[in-house]
């Protein structure tokens, strides 16, 4: 089996920068291992939970808006970094007011064009701000921008993560198929409870009683 360098497979992403460890040595198998995400080195991505686009979206988005919510309230229990992208916005309208009240006013919010957040340039610039290693996605579509966004993180070194039950897409087909994509590619599947504990570790983090009342 021939080993092939991200460097000699995707030498665009690559040449941008490659945060994990900066080396020209890490495989394709090293992005797609997993390793526990830690709170100061994750960031979190918030993915255009917009006015025209919901209105699109089954009647379970409202399942998928609770557990977005719970991420969101938890970022800010955790201090953990979220970048809010909006796709087009002044013919898609802007997030959901009931999701907006709940972001934190330090938190980017960045228009795009591009399916992929990682086609707009204010994206890349914020996930160069600190040495992140871990990417959390969730947001919609699940197959469209959130797939390419998944996608185009693993070319760029970084472990990518998804949550099932935070993304959704308009088709059940759509949303299960960018599901097997992401996970083929090397995206990790877990679930809101599951990456917030996994983040604080520790029944004695000084964040569980309230991560708890959350997620009950």
């Amino acid at each position: 089996m021939f080993t092939y360098f991200l460097d000699e497979l995707i030498p665009y992403y690559v040449s941008d920068f490659f945060p994990m460890n900066k080396t020209k040595n890490m495989t394709i198998e090293h992005v797609k291992a997993f390793f526990p995400p830690e709170i100061n080195t994750t960031v979190i991505l918030f993915i255009d939970m917009q006015e025209k686009f919901l209105g699109a979206m089954p009647e379970n988005i409202q399942n998928t808006i609770a557990r977005q919510k719970i991420v969101l309230e938890a970022a800010k229990l955790l201090k953990v970094p979220v970048v809010i992208t909006e796709q087009y916005p002044q013919g898609l309208g802007y997030t959901l007011p009931e999701i907006k009240a709940v972001f934190d006013p330090n938190w980017p919010i960045i228009e795009k064009s591009t399916f992929s957040c990682m086609g707009a340039p204010e994206v890349r610039m914020e996930l160069k701000k600190q040495n992140f290693s871990s990417v959390v996605l969730l947001g919609i579509e699940n197959h469209v921008c959130v797939l390419q966004t998944g996608m185009d993180l693993l070319a760029k070194g970084f472990q990518t993560i998804l949550l099932k039950d935070a993304v959704n897409s308009r088709k059940t087909v759509d949303l299960e198929t960018g599901f097997e994509t992401a996970k083929a590619a090397g995206v990790h599947m877990m679930t809101v409870e599951s990456l917030l504990f996994m983040l604080m570790k520790d029944s004695r983090h000084p964040a569980f009683r309230d991560i708890s009342k959350l997620i009950r």
